[in-house]
Parts: structure tokens; C-alpha cells; sequence
């Protein structure tokens, strides 16, 4: 949970009592994310993230993680907890969280025109998907886990728009990995075929305003 003042406790259900001190990073109501195995709890502070190692429901090993621009607008942890995502002003910084120490380990995807407002792993974290605020939808390769290869391996699903109608505010890839959906400021919805890139997506009218979140 988290309180306007800033603090964050983590909480064991079964007695309905806090389990950690409570860590305050002093800058109001925080946003943080914490990772599916409960192992780590990512804190947003503006352009940088702290990240702490969770033992026991104990705060660990707390860490600066640096190199974003600006506010972030999105951050994933990928499903085998290899990497953590955060999407920022004109760039995506992926950690590699099995290194020693994940400070050092990070690749930085660039190219971005915006903000990069969304992120989503595939189910075997080897891919991300970015959707940015300039309307541009990317695939990415991770499985080299090199910062050079993973930017040359980039798929341009959706151009980048001049005009920002286009722009896109969520993207994820289904469980299966078999599916990318997007939803953008004139309330359409896309959905990709990640084993037929050649093929359109399927589009259609969802709403009649601005779709601000897509799920399976």
C-alpha cells in the first residue's frame, strides 16, 4: 500500500499485519510496481526508479536505477523477471535484473518522437512491444540480451503521425503471444497477428472517446 505522504508497506494477508518497515521517498503519493514473484518493488521518482529486492516481506538492496528522461510513463517487469521496463520521454531503458548488479546492466532503446506511454513483454520475455505517444507501435528482440543487436532487431508495426491523432496510448501481447492489441486517441482498437506481420490488423471502433487501456 501506499499513503499520500509518500510511504510504501508491503502487508502479509493472513494476519493482516505489515511485514516491512515502511520506506518513504518523501515526494507524495507514490506510483510503484511490484514484480509477479513478489521478489522486487519498483518506486517511480520522476526520472529515475528505485528499486529495492523484497526478502521475507523485508525491503533489501535498495538501488537508483538511472538514464530515463523526464517523467516515466510505463514500466513492466518481464515474465521470467529478467528485465524491467520503464518507457520515458524518447527512449525505453530495459534492466537486466539476473545480473549482479542491474545498475550497470541496461540496454536503451531509442528513436522514440514522444513519450513512450506503454510497454508489454511476450510470455517468454524474449520481445517487448512499445506504443509511444508519436503513434508508433515497436516490436523488439531481447534474446541476445546486446544493446546494439536488440536496436537493429526493431519491427515498426505502426508508423509514427505527424499529427498525434494517431497516438497511442496502450499496446499488450496476449498470454499466448500470439496477439498485439493497441487502443489511440480516436478510440480504435487494432490486433496484430505476431506470426503474420504481413497481414493488416484487425481494426475496429471501440468507444467514443480515447481508449486509455487494452487487455486479454
Amino acid at each position: 500500500t501506499a499513503i499520500a505522504d509518500g510511504g510504501i508497506r508491503i502487508w502479509e494477508l493472513d494476519d493482516d499485519v505489515f511485514t516491512s518497515p515502511m520506506i518513504n521517498h518523501g515526494i507524495g503519493s507514490p506510483e510503484f510496481e511490484m514484480s509477479p514473484d513478489g521478489r522486487w518493488l519498483a518506486v517511480m521518482q520522476k526520472p529515475v526508479v528505485l528499486l529495492a529486492r523484497l526478502e521475507s516481506g523485508q525491503f533489501t538492496d535498495f538501488m537508483r536505477l538511472e538514464g530515463t528522461n523526464d517523467n516515466i510513463a510505463a514500466v513492466a517487469f518481464s515474465p521470467d523477471m529478467s528485465w524491467f521496463a520503464a518507457g520515458s520521454k524518447g527512449r525505453t531503458n530495459l534492466w537486466d535484473l539476473s545480473a549482479e548488479d542491474p545498475r550497470s546492466a541496461v540496454i536503451a532503446l531509442t528513436g522514440f518522437e514522444d513519450f513512450v506511454d506503454s510497454v508489454s513483454f511476450t510470455p517468454d520475455s524474449n520481445s517487448i512491444a512499445t506504443g509511444c505517444f508519436d503513434g508508433s507501435i515497436r516490436l523488439w528482440d531481447l534474446s541476445s540480451r546486446d544493446e546494439q543487436q536488440t536496436r537493429e532487431s526493431q519491427t515498426l508495426i505502426l508508423e509514427a503521425n505527424t499529427d498525434r491523432v494517431l497516438a497511442n496510448h496502450c499496446v499488450t501481447i496476449s498470454p499466448d503471444g500470439r496477439w498485439l492489441a493497441s487502443g489511440d486517441w480516436q478510440a480504435t482498437v487494432r490486433l496484430w497477428d505476431l506470426q503474420d506481420l504481413s497481414r493488416p490488423p484487425r481494426t475496429w471502433k471501440a468507444h467514443d472517446e480515447s481508449i486509455t487501456h487494452v487487455t486479454f
